[in-house]
């Protein structure tokens, strides 16, 4: 249990994907132009990594070997195949559609980085043996990026309303900012 403790912690705060290896930075980046809410569009994110791990982990312990040349593409696939299903399931039940979110998750390399290394195809320290350590770290990853999103679009639309430089508008002070928060969720670890 504490092993599992540890991987949750671990996945929200000091190794959160979007902030210490840069997947989906261009979804947190590019959000506070988004119609989505941003909590919306982190927890779609968050089920789209949980269901293409599992089938990921799934093919690559049954069907593939990690080290196989077409895991790459197959696991693309995946993430189109369930991103399309979290947008249907988001039309259908909740009444509310993912617009420019669903390419905003479809393109998500998070989402993707998620899959591969719960597969074992990328870092070995991070491959899961068993599949109930794959679903908890996909979706510790998943309210990990959620968080970020939420707190960098909160951020982000405080600083619209700021006057700031006029060589720091714009990109550099969103790096910026980014750089921050990657900071103040890293020195969580210690």
């Amino acid at each position: 249990m504490k092993e599992m403790l540890a991987l949750i912690m671990a996945s929200v705060l000091a190794s959160n994907f979007a902030l210490t290896r840069f997947l989906g930075v261009e979804t947190v980046l590019g959000q506070c132009k988004s119609t989505v809410k941003p909590l919306f569009l982190g927890l779609a994110v968050t089920a789209t990594m949980v269901l293409s791990s599992i089938l990921s982990w799934v093919v690559a312990e049954w069907a593939l070997c990690p080290c196989s040349v077409l895991i790459l593409p197959i696991f693309v696939i995946f993430v189109l195949g369930m991103t399309a299903l979290v947008e249907l399931f988001c039309r259908k039940v909740l009444k509310n559609t993912l617009g420019s979110g669903f390419a905003m998750i479809a393109l998500n390399s998070a989402v993707l980085g998620v899959s591969l290394l719960n597969a074992g195809s990328g870092a070995k320290n991070y491959v899961h043996e068993s599949f109930f350590t794959t679903v908890v770290a996909a979706l510790a990853a998943g309210l990990g990026y959620a968080l970020v999103l939420s707190v960098y679009t909160a951020i982000r639309n405080r600083m619209d309303d700021c006057s700031a430089p006029r060589a720091m508008r714009g990109l550099p002070l969103s790096l910026l900012t980014a750089g921050f928060i990657s900071l103040a969720l890293s020195c969580l670890s210690f």
